[in-house]
């Protein structure tokens, strides 16, 4: 997705793709839908970011792929 550029990590990020709406943006979003002043504080934006386990299977996982030469199948939110 994200074109190469010297000195950008356009691998993170076509990666961190996958993540963002199940992980980020969905809990913006209930955020913002129960306490919309919530939104504007970086702490309690900050402590419902949880870091799943889901993302380091992941990980593993595309690691496998390029490393053994295992079949990728990207994350499917639930």
């Amino acid at each position: 997705m994200h074109k190469y550029r010297a000195g950008r990590p356009s691998l993170v990020l076509d990666l961190m793709e996958d993540f963002r709406s199940p992980f980020v943006d969905r809990k913006l979003i209930g955020i913002a839908r129960q306490k919309p002043e919530d939104v504007k504080d970086i702490k309690v934006i900050y402590t419902n970011m949880v870091f799943e386990e889901e993302i380091y299977t992941q990980a593993r996982r595309f690691a496998n792929a390029i490393l053994h030469n295992e079949e990728y199948k990207p994350y499917m939110a639930k």
